[in-house]
């Protein structure tokens, strides 16, 4: 049985916890599987900060260079997506499902310049309006009494 497996079925963990897990556990335990990549990446860049929390490992806003040594370092498959505040920049993602502790995580490099191959480009599209419905009671016309309309809306 592993080491996580161990703590997670132990008595502490169980009675005080629950099996739940604290972003610092999983922090730590994202940097030990990790450490000869963050090893590697920190070797070229002693300078750069890797941000690792519960959620998984990022990098954020280095040049070219930097981030390809972050990508090789941790390897794998890549997907790359334009940034969402930042509109001439990309992110690369890779999601690692962590069995030991029962969760997906996350590998990232943010606010990456694109490759030299590659460009951003914004295109509008069109999007239809919504459609509301709208009730309306209508009264007939009545001797002295005007029509009534009264919307109200579908909520």
């Amino acid at each position: 049985m592993s080491l996580i497996k161990q703590i997670l079925k132990s008595e502490y963990s169980e009675a005080d916890y629950g099996y739940r897990l604290s972003s610092a556990f999983k922090a730590g335990f994202f940097a030990a599987i990790h450490r000869e990549s963050i090893q590697q990446f920190h070797a070229v860049y002693p300078e750069m900060v890797l941000n690792i929390d519960g959620n998984g490992i990022s990098f954020c806003g280095g040049d070219r260079e930097q981030v390809l040594a972050f990508l090789k370092a941790f390897g794998g498959d890549w997907e790359k997506a334009p940034e969402d505040y930042y509109p001439d920049k990309i992110k690369y993602t890779r999601k690692i499902q962590c069995d030991e502790l029962e969760m997906e995580y996350t590998i990232e490099a943010g606010q990456a310049p694109p490759p030299p191959s590659c460009r951003i480009e914004e295109t509008e599209e069109f999007v239809p309006a919504s459609v509301r419905k709208v009730r309306k009671i209508v009264c007939p016309k009545t001797v002295n009494e005007n029509p009534e309309t009264v919307e109200v809306p579908i909520v």
